[in-house]
């Protein structure tokens, strides 16, 4: 078995990524290996850096390096052990946000309900046992009451963003991604693990779908590999964030209640800079403040470890997730009193997006306490109050026609009434701005494959239509098939729907969303209450955002897949797993490449003889 290993290694036709430790002394050294295309593997000792390449890489970049010592993680959790934990929670709401590319559950845990919300993602690596095992026990020590959320505030908890790579002790997903290297801002496809396109896998797209429910005004990414707590930028160190002077007195606040020996605060470029990250996405999509917490020096320490790393760390984030925010407000129609979907901006701040629920609320810089703007498309800006009520000054009656972009029906001409002649511009909280030019008056072009999921507002020359246009999921593992609505109670079948799943109704002049109560729930039916007024029902399930359009009338739902040519990537085959658990499994310079192969083979045997 290992001489065919070894044959497979030595005929591939390129060389294989795999982890090196590569000596970067200085500010020359680092730009080299960033030139070169290495890919960070969060790991660090001293002038020693653990990066994902090849000795071809390192060789022509003109860089000292030595392969790692690829022995199995000495002790994780499996994902199946933390599902058992998460519903095992005496409180809290057991949430499926999505799936992974094997189709494993990603469980979150929701506490409290409505208002501020804050989020907590661990295991992005699967190699990163440690960022796993402490983010279940943050849930287990709020569900057991200790630590006492500020009130109106909503804490989520996801321990294992990437079960697969859990379960098979590698740093990527199953298909051999980096998921902390496949989040849209400043994605480079040139990045080792980046993936085929921003959001390829399904785990990113699962935490992509969760951000678009709830307003989340700050969150921490957990890892593994170091001991210290970065704030963004990540992709740069040129570009520094206009509230830098915040986030590192946020990041020293954390620094000073935990426990870890030698644990330090930095910009996540000073450190090193990637592409893709979690955080950089997070702050440039939802101007939300993010910060990726490193629990460990070792990835996945031994289980007699294990109190003392959390003891280091449990505390701290405890007393950040109870930490009030400065300023909290909700914005609504001046007309209606319902909530609106906004962006609220100040003088050297980051744009915050509002959610659903109208609702905002962050940490501020003291030097910084006002001047903060609220805005929405087709109303008059007006200053952040408590409530903040926007006067609407040109909303459309017309909707567009087709109302519902399928992700199979490629471009499609899409006309809206009274709109003119202009161009037409698209806008999704958490996505950039879409403009398209106009076929003729009222007519545009446009193709599902190039807009994210989800409701789109169409911004003309003539006004606004707020969240007219609805663009299918891409993955079709998670649809809706038919509604029925009698006497106010709406059923909803599909296949695929996940534990914990919410709905809104869309309707009135300003398009507000409405939460709709769920009266049950199973993996192929939900069952809601609707309002009256209301005809649009979006329908957030296991990582997918669905809807039903005219529940009144003839419903429309996309049933129709995506076209063949939106594939995933493939799969890794029974080989690929454990070559590329090789080049992720290490814990110092140096090393056996016999020893490792021996190692990681037992690993992968072991755990095929436990499942």
């Amino acid at each position: 078995m290992i001489g065919l290993l070894l044959f497979a290694l030595a005929t591939r036709a390129e060389e294989p990524v795999e982890s090196l430790w590569v000596a970067l002394p200085g500010p020359r050294e680092r730009a080299r290996a960033q030139a070169a295309g290495f890919g960070w593997a969060e790991g660090q000792d001293g002038d020693w850096y653990l990066l994902d390449g090849t000795a071809a890489m390192a060789e022509a970049a003109g860089l000292t390096w030595r392969r790692a010592s690829m022995f199995p993680p000495t002790w994780a959790p499996t994902a199946a052990d933390v599902a058992t934990r998460l519903r095992a929670l005496p409180s809290g709401t057991l949430v499926q946000i999505g799936e992974s590319a094997l189709g494993e559950p990603i469980l979150a845990v929701r506490f409290g309900r409505g208002g501020r919300a804050l989020r907590v993602l661990g295991g992005h690596h699967g190699d990163e046992g440690s960022s796993v095992e402490v983010a279940v026990r943050v849930a287990e020590a709020v569900a057991a009451g200790a630590v006492t959320l500020p009130p109106d505030t909503e804490l989520w908890v996801a321990p294992v963003v990437n079960p697969d790579g859990l379960d098979a002790a590698t740093r990527a997903n199953a298909r051999a991604v980096d998921l902390n290297r496949n989040y849209a801002h400043e994605w480079d496809a040139a990045v080792v693990g980046a993936g085929t396109a921003p959001f390829s896998e399904p785990e990113t797209r699962a935490v992509r779908a969760l951000a678009r429910a709830r307003t989340f005004d700050a969150g921490l990414s957990l890892h593994a590999g170091a001991q210290n707590i970065g704030w963004v930028w990540n992709y740069t160190a040129e570009t520094r964030p206009a509230e830098e002077s915040l986030l590192a007195d946020l990041a020293d606040t954390y620094a000073a209640a935990c426990e870890a020996p030698g644990f330090w605060t930095t910009n996540g470029a000073d450190w090193y800079e990637t592409r893709g990250d979690t955080t950089d996405w997070t702050y440039g999509a939802w101007g939300a403040y993010d910060f990726t917490l490193e629990l460990t020096a070792q990835k996945s320490p031994p289980v007699e470890e294990v109190d003392t790393y959390v003891a280091w760390h449990l505390d701290a984030v405890l007393a950040w997730v109870a930490t009030p925010a400065d300023i909290a407000a909700r914005v609504v129609d001046d007309a209606t009193g319902e909530p609106l979907p906004a962006t609220v901006s100040g003088p050297g701040v980051a744009a915050l997006h509002t959610g659903p629920d109208g609702r905002v609320a962050r940490w501020v810089d003291p030097a910084e306490p006002g001047g903060w703007t609220v805005s929405a498309p087709g109303y008059a800006p007006a200053p952040l109050a408590d409530e903040t009520r926007l006067v609407a000054t040109g909303l459309l009656a017309a909707l567009p026609e087709p109302r519902l972009l399928s992700r199979g029906a490629g471009p499609t001409v899409v006309t809206l009434a009274g709109a003119g002649a202009g161009a037409l511009t698209l806008v999704q909280p958490g996505e950039a701005d879409i403009t398209v030019l106009a076929d003729a008056p009222g007519a545009w072009t446009l193709d599902p494959s190039t807009l994210a999921p989800g409701a789109w507002t169409l911004v003309t020359d003539a006004g606004v239509a707020p969240r007219a246009l609805f663009v299918g999921e891409v993955d079709d593992r998670v649809a809706l098939t038919d509604v029925a609505l009698s006497d106010g109670i709406l059923t909803v079948r599909g296949t695929g729907f996940g534990a914990g799943a919410e709905a809104w109704s869309i309707g009135g002049a300003a398009r507000a969303w409405r939460p709709l109560p769920r009266l049950s729930e199973t993996d192929s039916t939900l069952v809601f209450t609707l309002d009256a007024d209301h005809d649009d029902v979006i329908v957030w399930t296991n990582g997918a955002w669905l809807a039903a359009l005219d529940v009144r009338g003839e419903p429309a739902v996309d049933s129709t897949p995506p076209p063949e040519e939106v594939v995933e990537p493939p799969l890794v085959d029974e080989l690929d797993p454990t070559l590329y658990a090789l080049g992720r499994c290490s814990a110092a310079p140096g090393g056996s490449g016999a020893l490792a192969l021996l190692g990681a083979l037992a690993a992968v045997g072991a755990r095929r003889r436990a499942g």
